[in-house]
């Protein structure tokens, strides 16, 4: 089984960014939050599961290590990892408590980012085929032949009739 991770993560940044005023000319403005997206994969295996996955976003590949995922039956039920980047020398820790259903909310933390806001959603995926290439290459195999057998019949029945 799978975990999917979809979220956002807020940064309390100070930057430049441009509005629009109400007579449609253009003023710079200073803002402090930052938002993007991270999207990423960690595996249950064997009715264990893997201290890793990985994860994506803007800043490129990370690795996840250090994972804990207690979904219901230990309260508070917590979803917690350490991020680290492929290029940086430092680890991002991450913990999320869950609000309701799949909703996770939590905090994101390290040196270089001070302690922000982070949101995420969480969807398992069940069956040990869903990223296994043998099995998409069969199914669309077996899709094409089928869609095949059904041009045949149709242009069979079209020669009979004319």
């Amino acid at each position: 089984m799978f975990l999917f991770i979809n979220g956002v993560f807020f940064q309390a940044l100070q930057h430049l960014g441009v509005a629009m005023t109400p007579d449609g000319s253009a003023a710079v403005i200073q803002t402090s939050m930052f938002t993007d997206h991270f999207f990423g994969r960690w595996m249950f295996k064997n009715g264990g599961f893997h201290e890793t996955g990985e994860m994506w976003d803007k800043y490129g590949k990370s690795v996840l290590t250090n994972v804990k995922f207690f979904p219901s039956y230990i309260e508070p039920r917590i979803f917690s990892f350490d991020k680290r980047y492929l290029d940086r020398d430092y680890a991002i820790k991450y913990r999320f408590t869950r609000r309701n259903g799949n909703v996770w909310v939590g905090t994101y933390e390290s040196r270089p980012t001070g302690k922000c806001v982070s949101r995420c959603v969480l969807t398992e995926v069940t069956g040990d085929d869903f990223f296994d290439n043998t099995a998409a290459i069969e199914m669309v195999s077996k899709q094409e032949k089928s869609s095949r057998k059904g041009d045949e019949k149709k242009s069979h029945s079209k020669n009979h009739t004319s």
